[in-house]
C-alpha cells in the first residue's frame, strides 16, 4: 500500500476504536477508512495448560435422557471416567485432546474414543483399556448419547 505525502491521514481515537481517515485536502473528500488496532487491547488468553475434563455434551435431548436414563446414571459415568483420567493423565508430559463417546442402549453399551495432538499413546491404551472395562448403567429403551471432552496438558480451545 503507498500514501500520497499530499493527502493528510487523520487518526480518530475514541474509547474501543482507532480510525484512520486519507481525505482529499482540495474537496475534502473521504478517499478511504480503516480501523487500527488499539495497542492497550490484551491479546485473546488460551487459559492455562491443565489436564482435565473441560466439556460434557449431552448428545440426547432432554426427554430422550428423561425417558431413558437418569441424571445419577450420567453423573456415575462421569465420575468413573474422570477418576480413570486423572490416575492416568495428571501427570503426562504429552499435552492433547481426548473425546470420549458413550452410546448407551438398552443391551450393550458403545464407547468411541477419539484423539488430538500428541498424546502418550501408551497411557491411552490402558485408558481405553480401563474405561471399556468399567460397567456403566445401559438405557430403559432408547439410546442415550454423552460425550466427554478432555484436556491433557493443553490450553482451552479457542475456535
Amino acid at each position: 500500500m503507498s500514501f500520497d505525502i499530499d493527502e493528510p491521514l487523520l487518526i480518530i481515537e475514541t474509547k474501543e476504536h482507532n480510525y484512520i481517515l486519507n481525505i482529499l485536502k482540495k474537496k475534502l473528500k473521504l478517499l478511504w477508512l480503516d480501523e487500527a488496532p488499539k495497542k492497550d487491547q490484551k491479546p485473546i488468553t488460551q487459559g492455562m495448560k491443565e489436564t482435565k475434563i473441560e466439556k460434557v455434551l449431552l448428545l440426547s435431548s432432554d426427554d430422550e435422557i428423561t425417558q431413558n436414563s437418569s441424571v445419577e446414571d450420567i453423573t456415575l459415568i462421569i465420575e468413573k471416567t474422570q477418576k480413570i483420567f486423572n490416575e492416568l493423565f495428571q501427570n503426562s508430559e504429552k499435552s492433547g485432546k481426548i473425546m470420549i463417546q458413550f452410546e448407551l442402549k438398552k443391551d450393550t453399551n458403545e464407547i468411541q474414543f477419539a484423539v488430538k495432538d500428541d498424546l502418550d499413546l501408551d497411557i491411552m491404551k490402558e485408558f481405553e483399556k480401563r474405561i471399556n472395562s468399567e460397567q456403566y448403567p445401559n438405557s430403559k429403551k432408547d439410546p442415550v448419547k454423552l460425550q466427554l471432552l478432555c484436556k491433557v496438558n493443553s490450553f482451552d480451545e479457542t475456535e
